[in-house]
């Protein structure tokens, strides 16, 4: 396979789903979950890193999502069932898991659900249950309203969030200079980074590539309860956050690390949600290159 290049897998059902591969291209598998709204190209910036670590990094689009086709009625606990779809396709037994944003609450439903085939689990500035009390207070406005109206009023939520996606599709540099406007430091200067925003730039258009069904529909899961066990993961879990996260504010991860006891917990201070997998990516693909026994 070569690295960065697409491929599509059409299921049983008939469904596509996309994916891109990075780093080595033979190396031991990592399926990335990517973040929100986000596609298959995010995971570009981990390419390098995984490169030198040996690590291939599978990244599939979530339906609806960049060349995967919408699946409306999708629940978080039907993603292990597309994940291991795709890992028997490419002849893959076990396999690490990066969930980076909103790909957490998947990385995590995989490890649950799939607990003999998930070797490690790495968990990046990851967004947990929003409906716990005080679990989005440290959120900016826009995002903790949009939660909010998705909780409480979906179709009002879906009404609002439609020109907002026609916006991201068509100007994604745009809304990263006016979030960088609204950001901590450390994230400001992540989004200076011409490279990386235009991973970021690239991958949020491609989320868009056949409209908004993936973002809403990620939309109303991340504002219900998760529906799987989180204490039953035996895979070794790694959490990193960063303290001056207002995307996903770090109590977010506070609250993961303490549904899950046995983590190997990382909270740096100075670092947001856009710094953090930018600076710290060799780091974290070491945790899941010292921690898995993946087959190839």
């Amino acid at each position: 396979m070569k690295s960065g290049a697409d491929y599509i897998l059409t299921m049983q059902n008939g469904r596509r789903l996309g994916y891109a591969v990075y780093g080595h291209p033979g190396g031991t598998p990592v399926f990335y979950a990517h973040g929100f709204p986000g596609s298959r190209l995010e995971a570009a910036f981990c390419d390098d890193a995984a490169s030198r670590l040996g690590l291939r990094i599978i990244a599939p689009d979530r339906p609806g999502y960049g060349l995967s086709d919408a699946d409306p009625l999708r629940e978080l606990e039907d993603w292990p069932n597309d994940l291991a779809a795709l890992a028997d396709h490419l002849g893959i037994e076990r396999f690490a898991l990066l969930g980076v944003s909103g790909g957490a609450p998947y990385a995590l439903a995989c490890a649950a659900l799939l607990p003999r085939r998930v070797s490690a689990v790495a968990i990046v500035a990851g967004l947990g249950p929003t409906v716990a009390r005080g679990a989005t207070s440290d959120m900016l406005t826009f995002h903790r309203l949009f939660l909010k109206l998705f909780h409480h009023w979906p179709a009002i939520g879906a009404l609002l969030y439609t020109p907002f996606s026609l916006v991201l599709r068509r100007f994604p540099s745009a809304v990263f200079s006016l979030l960088a406007s609204t950001v901590p430091p450390a994230d400001r200067d992540a989004l200076g980074d011409a490279c990386y925003r235009g991973i970021l730039t690239r991958s949020t258009r491609e989320a868009f590539r056949c409209g908004r069904k993936g973002a809403l529909r990620d939309l109303i899961l991340y504002t219900r309860p998760w529906n799987f066990p989180l204490e039953e993961i035996i895979a070794p879990v790694g959490i990193w956050h960063g303290e001056d996260d207002v995307t996903v504010p770090v109590v977010m991860g506070r609250e993961l690390s303490r549904s899950l006891p046995h983590a190997c917990r990382c909270f740096l201070q100075g670092e947001g949600h856009f710094s953090l997998p930018l600076r710290h990516a060799e780091t974290i693909l070491s945790f899941i290159a010292q921690n898995q026994s993946g087959k190839k």
